[in-house]
């Protein structure tokens, strides 16, 4: 693994995080292992997973099996084990007796454009409604999509009368879902505390743009066109005007805890909000 990692670094952009999150991608691609020296000869590629418990699992794969990356791309960076997963939901609220109020943002992506806003104008009017307890934000494996349409919860959040606001981010947080975490912090400052793993990109990236089909190869190639500068708070001459006047200087969004949790169920995921929200009232 560190050998194959090492020999795709030069293809690899972004992040420690981010590489941590796409890298693995290739090891699922032949033609890039190939690429790298490392693919079986044949028409096969073989692998061999070990699980958590210790388990191994010889799989033999068939190198003319593909799946259309265009399609799954970019979503299928949320660290979930379907890559075609989308939530049931785009927010879920949950009280927890005396201890505060949780809200867990999956994804911003809502090709729709009516459930979102819908999702979160119900939130925004629950945090209105909500007393002064701390209020945890669940943005871990929210891979971004269009944080405009979250306006009207930050707004809501920095009006409120809540004290302590808790965000909870990881490796898969990315894009329109970090600018989402970058405009709380600019608006809450000390009341908003950070918690998880460092986040899957920067403040400062490229983001929107699109796709180019390579005719001679079939592969497909995503480009970035818009300039995005959270930290500095600055913009560019290829920054969308609608983001660009959204755009603030953040700072460099420090983790003010590391907590770094394993998958969990959903069932569990409830005693994990209650155990974050207890260790915030210590």
């Amino acid at each position: 693994m560190s050998q194959i990692e090492a020999a795709a670094e030069k293809f690899l952009a972004g992040t420690s995080q981010r590489k941590r999150v796409i890298g693995p991608l290739l090891l699922a691609w032949p033609y890039a292992l190939a690429r790298l020296g490392f693919s079986a000869k044949g028409a096969t590629t073989e692998y061999r997973v070990r699980e958590k418990n210790g388990q191994i699992t010889n799989l033999k794969m068939a190198n003319r099996n593909t799946v259309p990356a265009s399609s799954l791309y970019p979503r299928n960076e949320h660290g979930k084990t379907d890559p075609a997963w989308e939530p049931e939901t785009f927010v879920a609220i949950k009280g927890w007796q005396g201890l505060g109020l949780s809200i867990q943002l999956p994804s911003f992506f809502d090709p729709s454009e009516t459930a979102l806003p819908k999702a979160i104008s119900g939130a925004a009017d629950r945090v209105r409604a909500c007393s002064n307890k701390t209020l945890l934000i669940d943005v871990r494996g929210n891979t971004g999509g269009n944080f405009i349409m979250a306006m009207p919860l930050i707004e809501a959040i920095s009006q409120s009368a809540i004290e302590q606001v808790v965000v909870l981010v990881d490796k898969f947080t990315f894009s329109a879902a970090i600018v989402f975490v970058a405009i709380l912090k600019h608006r809450l400052g000390h009341r908003l505390k950070l918690i998880g793993e460092e986040m899957g990109d920067g403040l400062m990236f490229f983001a929107e743009g699109g796709l180019l089909n390579l005719p001679t190869s079939g592969a497909v190639v995503r480009y970035s066109s818009a300039f995005h500068d959270w930290e500095g708070g600055t913009s560019g001459e290829t920054t969308p005007p609608e983001i660009a006047r959204q755009i603030v200087p953040a700072g460099a969004l420090n983790l003010d805890r590391e907590w770094v949790e394993g998958p969990i169920g959903e069932d569990a995921q409830g005693a994990f909000y209650q155990r974050v929200l207890k260790s915030m009232s210590d």
